[in-house]
């Protein structure tokens, strides 16, 4: 991540009240999914094997509306987390809640409340940008519209929207990633690496909204990051070994 000096001006905040502007359900009452319970992400006596070994054992958390930060190095298991977080891997026992829907043995309800997008996947690399948009538009009940325009606009990608994503640079194709992620209104939003291909600006553009998030109370954001954030401070951090 890149960690701007003194003589460097940071882009202002994008989002001026997150509630309004990251999240669809407005900034009163409490957070909610179904406008019914407080949204967290509980994890229970969480364990996950690879064929060379255990990645996880009885490991437990909550994690709070707002940003949390998971940092670790390469192999850490960052990733790993994350597609567990959206039940795209099964634990080998342990269970996941959001706002009190239980991921397993029944995944569907629970993955439509999740928005993650594994950036090492191509799977979607032949559609263009608008197309991209609209393919995450209709996976998300809870899309912002107007977020997602001026997302667009502040990441500098609307004129690039005609484009396949095979035809966008690395750090395009992230931005793009990431402005489906904050569009989607999704209760629990998954972010693997936001600045990895990310030049100097746009790094300090995802900072800013990432900066936003820390007062998000309708939404829990996890992102994974190299090492601890120094634009963030204060945020929850889950250290991996």
């Amino acid at each position: 991540m890149n960690t701007p000096s003194e003589t460097d001006e940071m882009p202002k905040s994008f989002t001026g009240c997150p509630e309004e502007r990251l999240h669809p359900l407005g900034v009163s009452g409490a957070a909610s999914v179904g406008g019914a319970t407080p949204v967290a992400l509980v994890v229970t006596n969480l364990s996950f094997s690879w064929p060379h070994g255990p990645a996880w054992q009885n490991w437990g958390a909550r994690i709070d509306a707002g940003l949390t930060v998971v940092v670790g190095g390469d192999g850490a298991g960052k990733t790993t987390l994350l597609r567990l977080f959206a039940a795209e891997l099964q634990p080998t026992q342990g269970q996941l809640t959001l706002a009190g829907l239980a991921a397993w043995p029944q995944p569907a309800a629970y993955r439509r409340q999740v928005f993650w997008c594994d950036p090492a996947s191509d799977a979607l690399d032949a559609l263009s940008g608008h197309a991209y948009l609209q393919h995450h538009r209709q996976q998300h009940p809870l899309w912002r519209d107007e977020v997602c325009s001026d997302l667009l606009d502040h990441l500098d990608l609307t004129e690039h929207l005609a484009k396949p994503l095979l035809g966008l640079s690395a750090g395009m194709r992230r931005k793009l990633r990431l402005a489906a992620a904050f569009a989607s209104g999704a209760p629990l939003t998954l972010l693997d690496d936001p600045f990895a291909a990310l030049d100097k600006r746009s790094s300090q553009q995802v900072a800013a909204l990432l900066d936003d998030c820390t007062e998000a109370r309708q939404r829990v954001f996890v992102a994974t990051l190299y090492e601890r954030p120094a634009e963030l401070p204060g945020v929850p951090v889950v250290m991996l070994p």
